[in-house]
């Protein structure tokens, strides 16, 4: 996430003020500004409790008896809700309460900043991987069926979930180093500043180069991977159909529903990640390009603009329980089930 952004968003909302005096002297002077804050304030709680609701009843199901004859597909979407419970709790929560309340949870402790800032960018790209390893185990299943469900088993699912996890962590892991709280003398006076860059040369790189980094690994080789899988799955399932209708459905016609069922659910999954990350990223790659020598009004509509493009990132974790119910018939039948057994 960029810091720097919505920095200057609580500071232009705490200090700015929308007094006529300012004549329209700060971004806070501006609808388009107090648009975005309102986006935060309300919206964000909204996604919060549809998210903790939705992922939680993703898990239940997920876990139930009748569902765990896909070993290691249920493993790994299990392991999508309670990575994308945890995107909203560390990204999304942390947004709202500075928003609405004008505090700073990593402002409490050095460790808590460093911390908390590498937990909201492995989330995030862990949700993003996770999807890439699905698609990538779903063509497998779609045009190797015999070859992948031999390798594709409960432990293999463990196994290549730390090692993404792991991969994300290492990768990331220079916030953990790069960022604290840092004492300076200017002009004779001692300067503390909270949660900020250790020294100009990672300041320079966080927010110059990082974002570029940041593009490709959580959007742009995830998207591109997951863009290409959709088209061999859409293009076996499109084989399949014709097949079928050709002559009489055979037998485990049921087996075949079930595995169409889940490819749709997939495709629903990777089509909302791509339509909801892109514009984040986006911006925070070309962030400076359009933040530099902008005007107040410009930074006003940025604000607005970075309100909006986490909005539909963060949404990325909470809808997926009403994706599965309205692509996936089998998923449905096991929520009508499980209120049953209620």
């Amino acid at each position: 996430m960029l810091e720097r952004e919505l920095n200057e968003i609580y500071d232009s909302k705490t200090k700015g003020g929308t007094s006529d005096s300012e004549n329209f002297s700060s971004p806070a002077s501006y609808f388009e500004f107090q648009i975005g804050v309102n986006i935060w304030i309300y919206c964000s709680p909204v996604l919060i409790i549809l998210g903790t609701i939705g992922n939680v009843f993703c898990i239940l199901i997920l876990v139930r008896k009748s569902r765990r004859r896909e070993t290691a597909t249920v493993i790994y979407l299990v392991a999508l809700s309670l990575n994308d419970l945890a995107s909203l709790y560390t990204g999304l929560l942390r947004h709202w309460i500075l928003m609405t309340f004008e505090i700073d949870i990593r402002h409490f402790s050095e460790l808590g900043c460093k911390f908390h800032m590498w937990m909201v960018y492995n989330t995030l790209d862990t949700s993003a991987w996770i999807l890439v390893i699905v698609t990538l185990e779903r063509v497998g299943l779609v045009w190797l069926p015999l070859e992948t469900k031999s390798h594709c088993n409960k432990r293999t699912a463990v196994i290549v979930l730390i090692s993404v996890n792991g991969s994300i962590m290492l990768v990331n892991s220079h916030i953990l180093y790069g960022l604290g709280d840092v004492v300076k003398v200017e002009n004779n006076q001692t300067i503390s500043q909270l949660c900020f860059f250790e020294s100009k040369t990672y300041q320079n790189f966080f927010m110059n180069v990082w974002p570029w980094i940041d593009l490709v690994k959580f959007n742009a080789i995830p998207c591109f991977i997951i863009f290409i899988g959709n088209i061999y799955i859409i293009a076996n399932v499109y084989k399949r159909n014709r097949r079928f209708t050709s002559r009489v459905a055979p037998l485990g016609t049921h087996n075949s529903s079930k595995v169409q069922s889940l490819t749709v659910t997939l495709i629903a999954l990777n089509t909302a990640f791509l339509v909801s990350t892109t514009p984040v990223s986006v911006y925070l790659a070309l962030y400076d390009t359009w933040s530099s020598n902008a005007t107040t009004y410009t930074n006003a509509r940025l604000t607005l603009a970075w309100a909006i493009v986490n909005q539909f990132m963060f949404a990325n974790n909470a809808v997926n329980f009403l994706l599965y119910c309205f692509t996936g018939k089998n998923f449905r039948a096991e929520v009508k089930r499980l209120f049953k057994c209620g």
